[in-house]
């Protein structure tokens, strides 16, 4: 009978670990939910020489939501607002899965305050990308060239 209790027990304990780690939510990539809250700035990769591009800035919170700044910079000067230097704002929600990010959202105004177009005029933003996590930076795009990942840093 002893046996059997001792057998029960450790079913018990085993089935309970089971039910525990995984509420930890740490993906197999390395990063919990609890650790992406927070302010991220990208930081551009050294010796890469850029004639354009785009910085990113993103706020994740806790209920699922994100604020992003993405200012595009380039040398050549254009006439089209759009290609132009420029910042836009974004507020919206994001889902992460093993690999995955996916953002939805709508552009606003600086403060985040206010729904209104980008300088091009457009209202809705969707972006969905790969991810890695290493060594406390958080890469967007992972799976391209480094000139095109979003090298996050947690501020």
């Amino acid at each position: 009978m002893n046996n059997t209790l001792f057998n029960y027990r450790g079913l018990i304990i085993i089935l309970s670990l089971l039910v525990i780690i995984p509420s930890c939510k740490k993906d197999k990539l390395g990063i919990s939910q609890k650790s992406l809250i927070g302010h991220w700035l990208e930081v551009e990769p050294a010796g890469i020489i850029q004639f354009g591009g785009t910085n990113h800035e993103f706020y994740f919170n806790n209920n699922g939501t994100f604020a992003l700044k993405r200012d595009y910079w380039t040398d050549v000067v254009f006439s089209d607002p759009c290609q132009s230097n420029h910042s836009d704002y974004v507020v919206g929600t994001f889902a992460k899965t093993n690999n995955q990010f996916s953002f939805t959202g709508k552009y606003s105004n600086a403060q985040f305050t206010v729904l209104q177009p980008n300088v091009c005029g457009e209202t809705d933003y969707a972006f969905s990308t790969t991810y890695t996590y290493q060594n406390g930076i958080l890469t967007l795009n992972s799976g391209q060239e480094p000139y095109f990942q979003i090298a996050l840093h947690k501020q």
